[in-house]
This record gives C-alpha cells, sequence and structure tokens, in this order.
C-alpha cells in the first residue's frame, strides 16, 4: 500500500465528480385485487423516495434519472432484469451505476423486497443489493423506509459541513479492482468505478481509516491523513481471496430415514418388478395352455366325426364326454381327460396372472408414487400402513374350475 499527499488540489480534481447514480422507482408487483394493487404500490414509492434521498450522500443523481423500472424496461424492450438490458439503461441516463428492484406481494400477507445494482461499464453486478421478506406486521410505509440504511448505511449521519474552497479536502482513491465500497471511519461514502479511481471530497481534517471492500477480494485498509486545502492520495492493492475461502454451496447428503435404506420405497420398487415379470409369464403361459385347449377341442370335433353310437342310442346330446363313457369310447374318453385337465391349468394360471397383475399396480403405487413423497414415508415408518387383504380362492365352474381373487383394503 502507498501513501502520499499532494500539495495542492489540483484544477483537475475540482472539476471531479463522484460517482453517478440512477435509483430507478420500484416495481410494484401484486396479483391481487386493485385496494392491494394500490397498497403494494404506495410501499414501493416509499422505497424508492427512501433510497433517492440517501444515495446522495455516496453519490451525486444522474441526470434525468427520475424513471421507474417498468417504464424504462418497455422503453429499452427489456422483458426482464437482465445485465445487458440494465447497462444499457444506465448509459441512457448517464449513469456510473444503476439501482433498481421490486416489492412482491406475498400469498401469506408480507411482502418480498428485492434490490440489485450494475456497474454500468462492465456489466457486473455492483455491491449494492438487497434480498429480504418484510412481514405483514411490519409491511407499512415506515417498514419499507427502514431499509433504507441497509442499502446506504451512512445516510442518517449527519452532512459534513463543507470548507470554502480554498480550504477544501479531497482523497484520490486508486485501487486495483473495478468495483468496490469505499469506506471512511467504517462508513459507505463512495464506490470504485470502473476507472480504478474514485474522489471523495469535503472530508474534515484528521486521521481517518480508508477501506475498500471488494467481492472475491480481501479488505484492505490504510491509515490517511486529512488536511485542509490538501488532496490526500490512497493506493490500496487488494488480494484477490484463495479458492478455500470463496463460499461454495456443498450439497447436503440425503440421510437415510430409519434404516439402511437409501431411497424410500426401494422394497416396494423391487416388488412391482418382480410382479410385472411374474405377470408378463403368467400372461404366455396362459396363452400357450389356452390355444393347447382349442386343439383338443378339434381332436374332440374329429373323434366325434368317426364315433358310431351303439344301439341304446344318444343318452348325453349335449355332453359328448358323458356319451363316450357311456359307450365306452375310449379314444373320446382320453380326448376328454386332456381337455379337462389342460382347462384346470389354463384357469389356475388365468387366476394367477389376475393376482400378479393386481399385485403390480399397488407395488407401483407404493415404490414410485407414495414412496416419493418423504411425509407419507416418515408417517408410515412412525405408523405402518397396512396394506389390504388379498383373499385367494379356488372356484369351480361348470366343466373346470379356477382360482378367484378378492382385495380387502
Amino acid at each position: 500500500m502507498v501513501l502520499c499527499l499532494v500539495a495542492s488540489l489540483p484544477a483537475a480534481l475540482a472539476a471531479a465528480d463522484r460517482p453517478r447514480i440512477a435509483v430507478l422507482g420500484i416495481e410494484a408487483r401484486d396479483a391481487g385485487d386493485a385496494r392491494s394493487q394500490q397498497r403494494t404500490a404506495g410501499l414501493a414509492r416509499a422505497l424508492t423516495n427512501e433510497l433517492r434521498a440517501r444515495a446522495t450522500v455516496a453519490y451525486d443523481l444522474a441526470p434525468n434519472a427520475e424513471k421507474d423500472l417498468m417504464e424504462m424496461k418497455l422503453l429499452s424492450d427489456c422483458v426482464d432484469e437482465a445485465p445487458g438490458c440494465m447497462a444499457a439503461i444506465g448509459r441512457d441516463l448517464d449513469a456510473d451505476v444503476l439501482l433498481y428492484g421490486h416489492v412482491e406481494k406475498q400469498r401469506e400477507g408480507g411482502y418480498r423486497v428485492w434490490l440489485g445494482s450494475i456497474v454500468v461499464a462492465s456489466q457486473k453486478p455492483g455491491v449494492l443489493s438487497l434480498a429480504r421478506t418484510v412481514p405483514a406486521a411490519d409491511a407499512g410505509e415506515a417498514g419499507m423506509r427502514a431499509l433504507g440504511p441497509l442499502i446506504f448505511p451512512d445516510a442518517t449521519e449527519e452532512p459534513t459541513p463543507r470548507l470554502p474552497a480554498a480550504h477544501d479536502t479531497a482523497v484520490i482513491v486508486e485501487t486495483n479492482v473495478a468495483e468496490g465500497n469505499i469506506l471512511i471511519d467504517g462508513a459507505q461514502r463512495g464506490v470504485v468505478t470502473a476507472t480504478k479511481t474514485t474522489v471523495i471530497r469535503g472530508l474534515p481534517p484528521g486521521r481517518v481509516m480508508l477501506a475498500v471492500e471488494a467481492p472475491g477480494y480481501q479488505r484492505s485498509e490504510i491509515a490517511v491523513d486529512i488536511r485542509e486545502g490538501q488532496a490526500a492520495r490512497a493506493t490500496l492493492q487488494l488480494e484477490a481471496l484463495p479458492p478455500a475461502k470463496v463460499a461454495v454451496t456443498a450439497p447436503v447428503p440425503v440421510q437415510p430415514v430409519g434404516g439402511d435404506e437409501v431411497r424410500p420405497g426401494s422394497t416396494a420398487r423391487v416388488m412391482f418388478w418382480t410382479s410385472l415379470v411374474a405377470t408378463g409369464a403368467g400372461v404366455a403361459a396362459f396363452t400357450i395352455t389356452g390355444l393347447q385347449v382349442r386343439s383338443i377341442e378339434k381332436e374332440q370335433n374329429d373323434a366325434l366325426a368317426g364315433f358310431n353310437y351303439q344301439a341304446n342310442g344318444v343318452q348325453f346330446p349335449n355332453d359328448a364326454c358323458r356319451e363316450a363313457a357311456a359307450d365306452g369310447y375310449q379314444e373320446l374318453i382320453d380326448i376328454c381327460d386332456r381337455g379337462r385337465s389342460m382347462a384346470t391349468v389354463t384357469n389356475v394360471l388365468i387366476g394367477a396372472t389376475a393376482v400378479a397383475a393386481v399385485a403390480t399396480a399397488v407395488f407401483y403405487w407404493r415404490g414410485y408414487l407414495a414412496g416419493n413423497s418423504k411425509g407419507r414415508e416418515v408417517a408410515s415408518r412412525k405408523k405402518p400402513s397396512r396394506l389390504g387383504n388379498i383373499v385367494v380362492s379356488p372356484e369351480l365352474y361348470r366343466g373346470g374350475g379356477g382360482i378367484g381373487a378378492v382385495i380387502q383394503f
């Protein structure tokens, strides 16, 4: 750090100005009725007036900068607050720094206040920023004005009386960063601009502590002696923060709930795929056995075509199998036995497949729908839910049998 004193105030310094700032009218966002929208607009105006009044301590207001954020976005064809659009608005207003934001009504009754700034020359975010939720109980004009010191903390101090021109004082601050805050005895008195040189005037004579803070750099400060009729020059070199000290938000590992299970519902997902495979296998199996039953029926028809009834005549015209048994037609008897066995197997497979299909649906719901809800999973661990009973019972049909399934919730 280098500090040197200049004996007299140069003519060029007398013409130097503080950074120019344009505080755009804060945008009001409210999806409620007309009364609610009018109240939100009033809060936005109160915050805008407070910020513009406080900004004059550390900045010069840019000429013709009494504009609203929404108005300037419409005139500049900006659909949002992208850095390029905001920097273009700042250039149009002849400002070094642009401050803007919005007040948004929340459903729960409070207000979300967001303020941001941009350095026009570099199109990078500035150090003036705020994001805060104001509760409904504090959401009045006084509550909005109370946010002003959070952006311009030194604005509440009594202004320093300016000395006559012959005894004026100034500090020329030179630094290696393109943006940042300049603090005098802990109070913000200016900002670093893209030129990396800032002039601060009107300080009272005496020793002060001058500090520069910039994002990504270590704070640097120096003692400066202010004398009447002289300008002090302070050069500060800020060191970049090492990567280890840069704040990085690490992902929070998800802890398993109540055991070694990493994802809720994993057991149900395994059972879903198991029952799905069983359902597919059952469909294939009863399809094959069903085709075999059809083939046996064709054999019955062929056997009946060559059957010569005995003298006792036809006793069971609607049941070929009973007629073959009564007449001792062994070929047809064997075909009927095979047909009954195959029909029984087919009915059993159909019932088992139906049960597997129902289980597939149940496990899909538990593993992929209910299992993805953390609240339901925790509640189920505190008091395990009872899966509905599946009652399986044999069923007898005319000419065959099978399995019936009843689900009880």
